[in-house]
């Protein structure tokens, strides 16, 4: 339950930081390194937060339930490449194939953070 809790804390406090930047201070080069940090620090929250809920539901092992570096390792990755394609967008570099690339990326790191036995299924 502490974990959970952490990762919700966590969540609430990344979205809201991302929130007062855009509601509140005028877009500068500074406040955009604000606003991409608290977009990713959010989306890794609630990847994470994502990852460990369903964690109870998908992995059989008892062990690799509820493991809470796992998930985090697992909402890294998204949070780190989406906040890349958002940057890239702002900068209108960003196309459908280097969006492509952005996710086998993603599916690639997030399979090789999988334990080993729920590869096997």
């Amino acid at each position: 339950m502490g974990a959970l809790l952490l990762l919700l804390t966590g969540m609430l406090a990344s979205w809201g930081a991302c929130a007062v930047v855009v509601v509140f201070l005028s877009p500068e080069a500074a406040t955009k390194l604000l606003f991409f940090g608290g977009l990713a620090a959010g989306v890794v929250f609630t990847m994470a937060m994502l990852a460990f809920i369903l964690s109870f539901y998908v992995f059989p092992l008892k062990r690799d339930q509820g493991n809470l570096s796992r998930a985090i390792a697992q909402g890294v990755p998204v949070g780190v490449v989406l906040a890349l394609a958002a940057w890239l967008q702002s900068l209108r570099v960003l196309s459908y194939a280097v969006a492509a690339v952005l996710a086998i990326i993603v599916v690639l790191v997030e399979f090789l953070l999988l334990p080993s036995k729920a590869k096997e299924v």
